[in-house]
């Protein structure tokens, strides 16, 4: 038999429109021909609908639009999981700086002092990393009552906190690695000490440490 070669400016690897959907849906059914037929086809009969669809899956313009789709999804798939991995790496920087700030920011960035006083650093002027170290401002105004003519004296307390530091740097140690946690078996010693184990030593929990102290 011999080949004739398509007419001239027709693209011998063009779909007509079912054939395109046909292969979207073969890779979306998960490569079920029979399936992917009768959904584009509107075939009911199962026989037909695997015997037609083998047939297309022959041709080569259907296997190479096939491999396209295949490799647009797996570039996508790529790309989304780059990007989610992107955002969790940015999320944990957010969640390290933010600990780092709760953990470094001194007392001194919210307010000073010396022989004058204290002088509290207002609000609008904190950087975001003072401002979220704050835990707590408390204003209360007193008045202290002048005695023998002298005039009433009014006094402003201002309490001003700072969030725990513990923790943060206990939170930042962790991540960086800088602690083991031993948990003992027995009660009442079954709690998380921290620890930091000297090379070639031997950790021993709180109990071990008393039965030896005993022995």
């Amino acid at each position: 038999m011999t080949k004739t070669n398509p007419p001239r400016g027709v693209d011998p690897d063009k779909l007509n429109r079912q054939q395109s959907e046909f292969c979207e849906e073969y890779v979306a059914n998960k490569n079920n021909g029979t399936q992917a037929y009768k959904v584009v086809y509107k075939t009911k009969s199962e026989n037909a609908a695997a015997v037609n669809a083998s047939k297309l899956l022959k041709f080569h313009k259907i296997q190479k639009r096939i491999a396209q789709i295949e490799e647009r999804i797996k570039v996508l798939v790529i790309q989304r999981e780059a990007d989610q991995a992107q955002r969790w790496e940015n999320r944990q920087i957010d969640v390290v700086r933010g600990l780092m700030q709760l953990a470094y920011t001194p007392m001194t960035a919210l307010c000073r002092w010396g022989p004058d006083g204290v002088e509290i650093i207002s609000s609008n002027d904190l950087t975001p990393a003072a401002a979220m170290s704050v835990k707590e401002v408390k204003v209360k105004r007193v008045t202290i009552v002048g005695t023998e003519g002298k005039p009433d004296i009014h006094v402003t307390e201002v309490k001003l906190a700072q969030h725990d530091k513990v923790k943060p740097l206990e939170l930042l140690g962790q991540n960086r690695g800088m602690f083991e946690y031993a948990t003992p078996l027995e009660k009442p010693y079954a709690v998380l000490i921290p620890v930091r184990r000297a090379p070639g030593k031997t950790l021993l929990t709180t109990k071990e440490k008393k039965d030896a102290k005993d022995a």
